[in-house]
């Protein structure tokens, strides 16, 4: 298996250069306001379980930002599902993809 470091390198110097300041931004707005009243309003064995359960939130944010440039804009995923008068559904699940780009509809 071989690699291309030098295209590597410049994907994640170009996602560094994108994404840091925000990710930045955004964690200080989301960890010191969690930080803060989980250690004044908290009880001592429930912080833990508090802080993970905001860490998976996270952890799923973060995930979003490093794929979410992977996905081209005319790249189009729908979900169909047949459903009865109460919403539920019913039947198979059809998935449908357009890729405009190369031509495949």
């Amino acid at each position: 298996m071989t690699h291309n470091w030098e295209e590597m390198g410049g994907t994640i110097r170009q996602k560094m250069h994108d994404n840091l300041l925000t990710i930045f931004d955004r964690g200080a707005k989301l960890w010191i306001p969690v930080n803060t009243l989980c250690f004044w309003a908290v009880p001592v064995l429930y912080r833990p379980l508090t802080l993970s359960c905001v860490t998976v939130g996270w952890m799923t944010y973060l995930s979003l930002m490093q794929h979410r440039e992977e996905q081209d804009d005319d790249e189009h995923i729908y979900v169909k599902n047949e459903r009865d008068r109460s919403g539920l559904p019913v039947g198979p699940t059809t998935i449908e993809i357009n890729i405009d780009s190369d031509g495949v509809d």
